[in-house]
């Protein structure tokens, strides 16, 4: 395990910008969160400044003062001698002869000054501001440094004419059929780079030399590797486990909660199930993922909050409780969207703890009935699980008194905005919850 010390001297992870991220909503310092993360806190605000992004705000103020709206001078032009009768805010030259002038401000106060974002700004947070706001957020922070990164890495370290000794002593020989390795060990005294150097020089076409002049190179494929899993930080978890999930709940009781989890066919199989369920009213989203990755969880919670807008995400799932899967390790990517706006908050399950979402666990037995457990998943569409998911919320339950989720739902919300998720009510009759539901969905459907 890296020590204070190891740590300090490393470059920021997407994990070290997550938790950045989490401590600035929550209005910690640059000391706090450097003390956090093992960083010196110059590196907190350096990174903040650096990799911030500009929300433009689409308000545009009625008039230049800020007063304008509470002024009632009549008396200010010098030519009409105090004997004005409208109010000068409706005047353009109110602002040159007034001297309780106060301009409206466009760009926020913070932007030149600690913490140089909105993030903990209560205003912001509660969408009560209208001025230009600069925003910190993990993706965007990751993908600026990994494209800054990958720029300064490409290309050669050389100059012209170096290269260009290297394509003389190299390209003759390679025409002969000499193998790279063959050339380099009789001419290393001459090329002024290592061995796997000259191999990716060659590699990038950057000395003359195309893969196509190599023997070998030409006869071998592009080896397949699964996708790494990524594996939970546990840091990341700090005040998103199942006690605090209690705490939450005891100190705001009342609060809608949803149970979220993914669920899969065969070992083998891609594709996978990610479902979302609204505990009270049983009603459950069923969205198909093309794998079983953060990237993809992340996109359909993402493509829900744009079909719902942020604000009736926030409605339908304000606490959202899932397990310890990878797919969900990283908790601000779904507590936060790609504004940096905080759209619910995410907790834990404690370790092989399925009980502590027994309610989507039991739903899961309605999939069940219709794909049985260890059944392919990979000739399902989006239009097939559409259809399963509305025939399960048709279904009545017993601990919804003989009501279906659907009913409820639309009791609550109208039909509406459950359309936008591609909700229906099935009638009584028509609801199947067998295989033979999935067969008789086709594409054009």
């Amino acid at each position: 395990m890296e020590n204070g010390n190891e740590k300090k001297w490393k470059h920021l992870t997407e994990d070290d910008r997550s938790m950045i991220t989490m401590l600035l909503y929550e209005g910690h310092r640059f000391s706090q969160i450097g003390e956090i993360i093992g960083k010196d806190p110059t590196t907190i605000s350096k990174e903040v400044k650096a990799r911030r992004y500009k929300r433009e705000s689409k308000y545009n103020p009625k008039h230049l003062c800020v007063n304008a709206t509470k002024c009632k001078r009549k008396d200010l032009c010098p030519d009409r001698g105090g004997n004005c009768r409208m109010l000068c805010r409706k005047c353009p030259w109110c602002t040159k002869h007034c001297d309780n002038f106060v301009p409206f401000v466009r760009d926020c106060c913070r932007e030149n000054k600690a913490p140089y974002v909105c993030n903990g700004c209560e205003k912001y947070l509660f969408k009560r501001c209208y001025r230009h706001k600069y925003v910190y957020g993990a993706q965007s922070a990751q993908k600026q440094y990994r494209s800054i990164l990958v720029e300064s890495r490409m290309g050669a370290d050389r100059t012209k004419a170096e290269m260009a000794a290297i394509a003389e002593i190299a390209g003759p020989l390679v025409d002969k059929g000499q193998p790279l390795f063959h050339i380099y060990e009789h001419h290393a005294h001459e090329l002024p780079i290592s061995l796997r150097t000259f191999y990716r020089y060659v590699d990038a076409g950057h000395i003359g030399i195309k893969n196509i002049d190599l023997r070998r190179v030409v006869r071998y494929k592009k080896r397949k590797h699964k996708e790494a899993r990524i594996k939970s930080a546990p840091e990341l978890k700090i005040g998103h486990t199942y006690d605090k999930f209690l705490e939450f709940t005891d100190a705001n009781p009342g609060v809608p909660i949803s149970e979220m989890d993914i669920v899969e066919g065969k070992k083998s199989d891609e594709k996978k199930l990610l479902t979302l369920m609204r505990r009270d009213l049983r009603l459950m989203l069923i969205v198909l993922l093309p794998s079983q990755t953060m990237e993809a969880a992340a996109s359909a919670i993402n493509a829900i909050e744009e079909a719902l807008t942020t604000e009736l995400f926030e409605e339908l799932f304000p606490v959202i409780l899932t397990d310890n899967d990878s797919a969900f390790a990283n908790p601000t990517r779904f507590e936060v969207n790609e504004d940096g706006v905080v759209r619910t908050k995410l907790f834990y399950c404690e370790a092989h703890r399925s009980d502590q979402k027994g309610a989507l666990e039991k739903n899961h037995e309605f999939i069940r009935y219709i794909i049985p457990k260890g059944k392919t998943f990979e000739n399902l569409t989006e239009e097939k699980v559409v259809a399963m998911m509305n025939h399960i919320n048709s279904t009545a339950r017993p601990d919804l008194e003989g009501e279906c989720p659907m009913t409820r739902a639309l009791r609550i919300f109208g039909g509406e905005t459950l359309a936008e998720i591609g909700m229906k009510l099935i009638p009584p009759d028509e609801v199947c919850l067998t295989a033979q539901l999935i067969r008789q969905v086709s594409p054009a459907k």
